[in-house]
């Protein structure tokens, strides 16, 4: 048994709730992940079949690991969100809860966000340049997936509510 940050006592049930949480997070995040780093070792091999030059370098492989492990964190920060008010992470529309705290106070989108840099990372890793320009696309792609299905979905379920929220945060990290 275990005291909550209140000093109230938790009860087996919600421990084992809150177990299943994070093993749910780990699994969905590791098969995210190893999907992405299938796609950029597959991307990786295009390198050398259109004869472009290797990136890698000791500076961007590190730079590319310390962008893969903050965005693991804020992954499973941003899962954990979800799975604690028992929403699907990955569901093609709007659910019956809008997150807003974890990593959505300061990004709409931190799921995306760790998607598209995790990508980025691994092509640094990888030192590709065709998993650059993937990464690139896969930006592309989830920008235009956010703004002309995911936001317009989500202003029609919460309306104001969502409105506000939308102003207050950024649809990235920056813009």
């Amino acid at each position: 048994m275990l005291y909550d940050k209140n000093g109230s006592f938790q009860s087996s049930s919600t421990n084992w709730r809150t177990a299943m949480i994070v093993a749910k997070t780990i699994v969905l995040n590791f098969f995210i992940v190893s999907v992405i780093f299938c796609l950029v070792v597959l991307v990786r091999t295009l390198d050398g079949l259109f004869g472009l030059p290797d990136l890698s370098s000791i500076p961007l492989k590190i730079i590319g690991w310390l962008i893969i492990a903050i965005e693991l964190f804020f992954r499973f920060w941003a899962s954990y969100a979800f799975y604690k008010y028992h929403l699907a992470v990955l569901v093609p529309n709007a659910q019956h809860q809008l997150v807003t705290e974890g990593p959505y106070q300061w990004t709409r989108n931190p799921l995306y966000v760790g998607i598209v840099l995790i990508t980025f990372g691994l092509a640094l890793v990888f030192g590709s340049l065709v998993g650059i320009i993937f990464s690139t696309i896969n930006f592309a792609f989830w920008h235009l997936w956010i703004c002309f299905h995911e936001e317009k979905n989500l202003e029609q379920i919460f309306g104001k509510e969502y409105q506000l929220y939308k102003k207050s945060r950024p649809r990235w990290l920056l813009f």
